[in-house]
């Protein structure tokens, strides 16, 4: 890879998937290799791309999912069950 390719790849951990484009919800080693290919047409392996994305300062660390239709005031204001009658 070269260092327009590691930018990219960075761009893309960062943004993280788009699910009806990428077909994932969150990047896995596997799915940023396909990502690669698909972008670049570079082939990495597995193992190799765990070693420079975690060079890249990067950890096997999840956030917990976000619904794209979240409302982040209410959850500010703690009206989680908006509609419901509490």
């Amino acid at each position: 890879m070269n260092d327009q390719q590691r930018a990219a790849l960075a761009q893309a951990i960062e943004r993280g998937p788009t699910p009806y484009l990428d077909g994932v919800v969150r990047w896995r080693v596997c799915d940023l290799a396909q990502w690669l290919w698909k972008e670049f047409r570079v082939s990495v392996s597995e193992q190799t791309l765990s070693r420079e994305v975690r060079a890249m300062g990067y950890r096997k660390l999840t956030a917990r999912p976000k619904h794209h239709a979240q409302d982040p005031q209410a959850l500010k204001r703690g009206n989680y069950f908006a509609g419901a009658d509490r």
